[in-house]
């Protein structure tokens, strides 16, 4: 099983810090948890350059975060990883769409075309956020 952070779910709608520690203390959560059972959380290189408020990109955001929490979040999504772009399975040219948006190029297109092509994944969204169903389908 393949585990993939929904990048769409950082779209800007995060209105202060605290709300936005919380989305990503869980996330760190799970990434914890699901590296304790050997699987790897993957998300999207440009998710460090998301827009997390109307005003704020990640990096200003997470500098407001303890060095602690900074370095943790920073050094996985910028240096570390693992990123599905690595292991890419569907193309520029696959169209995918949920609830009326274009999500080629997205963890939830991966995910989705992982899964029609007998493979399996799942994603993991940012709360709260656009994407928080489930099933989304693509």
């Amino acid at each position: 099983m393949e585990l993939l952070v929904n990048d769409l779910s950082v779209h800007g709608q995060f209105g202060d810090v605290a709300s936005f520690r919380t989305a990503i203390t869980r996330l760190m959560s799970m990434r914890n948890l699901s590296k304790q059972y050997g699987i790897e959380l993957y998300c999207h290189r440009n998710m460090a350059h998301a827009q997390v408020t109307k005003s704020l990109i990640m990096p200003q955001m997470v500098g407001k975060f303890s060095q602690a929490e900074r370095n943790a979040l920073m050094q996985w999504l910028t240096r570390y990883g693992p990123y599905w772009e690595d292991d890419r399975q569907h193309g520029q040219d696959d169209y995918l769409e949920c609830n009326g948006q274009i999500v080629t190029d997205s963890a939830l297109g991966e995910a989705a075309f992982r899964c029609f092509h007998a493979g399996e994944a799942q994603v993991v969204s940012l709360i709260p956020s656009d994407w928080e169903g489930s099933p989304l389908s693509v």
